[in-house]
C-alpha cells in the first residue's frame, strides 16, 4: 500500500507523532532514573518468584529447610556459594536413600538398614544410629549456640554452624549409595 494510507494503526501513529512534534512539554521519562524502572521489575520479579516458591506442588522437602527464597540466599552465602551434590540431594529429597529409591523400584522396600519402618531424610537427620557420631558432631555445637539442629534458617548467620550442617549433611549423602548398593 502506498505510505500505509488509510491503515487506522498508522493514522493513529502518524497522529500521535505530529501531536508530539508540536508539544512543547518535557517529557515525562527524565523524572526518575533509568534504574529506578530497573528496581521495580526486579522487585516485581522476586516477588513472583517467590509466590511460585510458597505455592509450588513440589519441593516440599526444600521448603521445610527454607521457607522462603532469602533464606536460600542466606545459605548461600554462609557456605561461600557453593551448593554440593550431597547438599543439594538432601534439600531436594532426591538421593541415595531407601524411601526415594523405593519410589522408583530401585529396591524392594523404603525400610532403613537400622530397622526403622523409612529411610528418609529426616529419619537420617534426626535419628539413624548408623550416623550417631557424625549428628554429635553437629548437634554439640549446635546445643551449645542454643539453636536447634534441625533449624537451619535460624542459624544461617552462623558460618561455623552452617559449615557443620553441610559436614553433616555430606557425610550421610557420601555413605548411602554405599549402605543401599548392597540392598539393591
Amino acid at each position: 500500500m502506498k505510505a500505509h494510507v488509510g491503515i487506522d494503526g498508522n493514522e493513529a501513529a502518524d497522529e500521535a507523532a505530529k501531536q508530539a512534534a508540536t508539544c512543547r512539554k518535557a517529557p515525562t521519562y527524565n523524572l526518575f532514573p533509568p534504574s529506578y524502572p530497573k528496581l521495580i521489575n526486579r522487585k516485581k520479579a522476586r516477588e513472583e518468584h517467590e509466590k511460585l516458591y510458597r505455592e509450588a506442588t513440589i519441593g516440599s522437602m526444600t521448603r521445610y529447610w527454607f521457607e522462603n527464597l532469602d533464606q536460600i540466599e542466606k545459605y548461600r552465602q554462609a557456605s561461600d556459594h557453593t551448593a554440593t551434590h550431597e547438599t543439594t540431594q538432601f534439600f531436594s529429597n532426591h538421593g541415595q536413600h531407601r524411601a526415594y529409591l523405593h519410589r522408583f523400584k530401585l529396591t524392594q522396600g523404603e525400610d532403613c538398614p537400622c530397622g526403622a519402618p523409612a529411610q528418609t531424610i529426616p529419619h537420617l537427620f534426626d535419628e539413624c544410629p548408623m550416623y550417631a557420631i557424625e549428628r554429635n558432631l553437629h548437634f554439640g555445637p549446635c546445643d551449645q549456640a542454643g539453636f536447634k539442629p534441625r533449624e537451619l534458617k535460624s542459624y544461617l548467620h552462623l558460618p561455623d554452624l552452617v559449615k557443620s550442617f553441610n559436614n553433616f549433611v555430606t557425610s550421610i549423602a557420601g555413605t548411602l549409595k554405599t549402605y543401599n548398593t548392597g540392598l539393591l
